[in-house]
């Protein structure tokens, strides 16, 4: 019985292993895609601007 627990253990860890570099991976990820996203946010307040020019000539 002695020799399973270390096994188990070794099992766990190479599991929570592979956890973490799944979320590493996703987070790297999410990481690049807000970076992408933030140009584009500036773009949406120039179009917020272009509707209050669009309503003052209504």
């Amino acid at each position: 019985m002695a020799k399973k627990a270390p096994a188990r253990q070794d099992e766990q860890t190479a599991l929570l292993r592979e956890i973490l570099a799944e979320l590493r991976r996703l987070n790297a990820n999410l990481e690049r895609k807000s970076a992408v996203r933030a140009p584009q946010g500036v773009g949406d307040s120039d179009r917020d601007e272009d509707s209050e020019e669009l309503e003052y000539f209504e």
